[in-house]
């Protein structure tokens, strides 16, 4: 018997139990907030948004679900960003913890510090200076303005942080947004078109987005990390129940025939392949018609513009 098929009873029962009122977990939002990690996150996107096309440092960012950290606000503010808005499905952000980040993320900007963390995809290596020259810098890193950002966690700065959750389409005006980017969250979100749809109402004329999607299951496959896709709807539905960290199963082809229905000109659509998992034999009958790509598709890295007319 498969490893697979030993372990799938234990996920239906904790489906199961999840579904018992007071038996469903609460939502952890990720790992404990990390400069370090906050800072690779933003200079991977941002090192990908110059190659793709962007020529300005977004003056307001938009982030979704950066779960218990602000920590890639706070990169996109010492980065010359004015305003920061992190949107999430559920209060869980640990904003004493992400306030207490910022001498430490100075202090990665003032030591030009490359790649921080090994992970796909890569950026630099070195410290992007073709992006962040040191006139920039300067200004970005002068003690007023740091002064300023530590401010804005109790509102009374000139520079904006706001956390909201849980948010909703019109938490963020229209047209208002330079930059909307997520890191291994849009997996989450069983409607990518609306989701997409709402990205491009927040975004100015020309404003780009940028996420990493994840497409393993996560713990709902622990066997296998593409195991998701051979469950048949009935079984899905049961191991998941009401956990929290539900992952929709749409493959990367689907987020980016959402992405160019909602409008939005794809400037890249980068694939991290892994071979392993299961076959294609394995497959449950709704996913049965998955290409190659997708079905060894463990990452996503997807650039988009909304047209500027």
């Amino acid at each position: 018997m498969s490893l697979l098929k030993l372990k799938e009873p234990v996920q239906i029962v904790k489906g199961l139990a999840s579904r018992i009122p007071g038996m469903a977990s609460s939502p952890k939002g990720g790992d404990a907030p990390s400069a370090s990690y906050s800072y690779d996150v933003w200079m991977k996107h941002l090192w990908h948004l110059w190659k793709n096309g962007l020529q300005k440092m977004p003056d307001t960012v938009v982030e979704l679900g950066p779960g218990q950290s602000l920590g890639v606000g706070l990169a996109a503010l010492l980065s010359g960003a004015d305003a920061y808005y992190g949107l999430d499905y559920a209060r869980i952000c640990d904003l004493t913890g992400s306030a207490n980040l910022l001498d430490e993320m100075v202090l990665l900007f003032r030591g030009q510090a490359g790649q921080q963390i090994k992970g796909w995809p890569a950026y630099g290596p070195e410290f992007p200076h073709h992006i962040l020259p040191q006139p920039l810098l300067d200004t970005a890193l002068s003690p007023g303005r740091i002064q300023d950002i530590a401010s804005a966690f109790s509102n009374d700065s000139p520079i904006t942080i706001r956390y909201i959750a849980p948010w909703m389409n019109r938490s963020i005006d229209p047209g208002s947004a330079d930059l909307v980017l997520s890191s291994v969250v849009m997996q989450y979100l069983s409607d990518p078109v609306r989701a997409y749809t709402t990205m491009y109402e927040w975004l100015k004329p020309g404003g780009m987005m940028s996420h990493e999607i994840s497409f393993t299951g996560h713990q709902f496959a622990r066997e296998e990390w593409n195991s998701h896709w051979s469950r048949e709807e009935w079984t899905w539905q049961m191991i998941v129940g009401n956990r929290p960290g539900a992952v929709s199963r749409l493959p990367f082809s689907a987020h980016v025939s959402a992405i160019r229905s909602v409008g939005f000109e794809i400037a890249c659509a980068m694939i991290e392949t892994d071979r392993g998992g299961i076959a294609r034999e394995d497959l449950a009958s709704r996913w049965i018609g998955l290409s190659d790509s997708d079905l060894h598709a463990r990452s996503g890295f997807i650039q988009a513009r909304k047209p500027s007319h």
